[in-house]
């Protein structure tokens, strides 16, 4: 495809996605109760607390305030699987009854298959600024081509032989912000991506409870509340390729990446 006709459809994919994800861009729609409505999202219980997913915990305190914690993507140091992330309470409760945890171990899943089966899914369905394209509020971040792109990254792109900088990258889909993923992109994607293979306490998911995992149970048709998104039905050919890599499957080769 022509850049050109290629930079256009990433924009106008940037457009519609604000629009079905209803704008939202930060991490605002912590339930406290179930059954939310109005982009509110239903909570359940997740590994003694209740959870709306990895990015957000509610849990109400001694105090009597409900605790809504909101937590920051999986990160580690770019080499192994001892990883850190950040939560607060947005209600400030003061207390920490349903804190999770703030480090554990990530599961070792197999990052070319990530790289090659995952990552163009998440592209493709999560990465758009409305939705997981943004540093704040999720606990899934995707940085993506001519979206999201990693602050402070010089930005190659071998088609128009320009460098840029990801600071000024997001939703730029002009030469060279559209160029190819870094390798801390690569790794910082694919650690956000493999911590929803942990419960709320960091936990590992047990064997055969991969749809459980909130990597597929947020945007399932007929899961969680997801703010209203529900991008794939059980056992579709994306459904089945993330809950095979949830599962410990390997790709059994190095991943081409070529442009992605």
């Amino acid at each position: 495809m022509p850049l050109r006709a290629h930079t256009t459809l990433l924009a106008a994919g940037v457009a519609l996605a604000l629009v079905a994800c209803g704008g939202h861009t930060g991490g605002t729609t912590m339930g406290t109760t179930s059954g939310g409505t109005g982009g509110t999202m239903m909570t359940t219980s997740v590994g003694g607390a209740v959870s709306s997913g990895p990015s957000t915990t509610a849990s109400t305190g001694t105090s009597g305030c409900t605790e809504a914690w909101v937590c920051t993507s999986w990160e580690t140091n770019g080499a192994g699987d001892a990883a850190t992330r950040t939560c607060a309470d947005a209600k400030k409760c003061g207390t920490t009854t349903g804190k999770p945890v703030e480090t554990a171990a990530l599961p070792a899943l197999d990052v070319d298959y990530f790289k090659c089966k995952v990552e163009p899914i998440l592209d493709r369905k999560c990465s758009l600024i409305g939705c997981h394209g943004t540093e704040a509020g999720r606990g899934l971040r995707v940085y993506a081509r001519g979206r999201l792109r990693r602050k402070g990254e010089m930005i190659t792109s071998p088609v128009c032989g320009g460098v840029g900088d990801g600071s000024s990258c997001t939703a730029a889909t002009s030469c060279p912000c559209n160029g190819p993923h870094t390798a801390k992109e690569w790794r910082e994607n694919y650690d956000s991506a493999r911590g929803f293979q942990l419960d709320a306490m960091g936990q590992p998911i047990p064997g055969g409870m991969e749809d459980s995992s909130d990597l597929l149970a947020q945007p399932v048709v007929g899961g969680k509340a997801h703010a209203g998104i529900h991008l794939f039905a059980k056992d579709d050919a994306e459904y089945t390729e993330i809950k095979s890599w949830l599962s410990g499957s390997k790709l059994g080769m190095t991943c081409a990446t070529g442009l992605n």
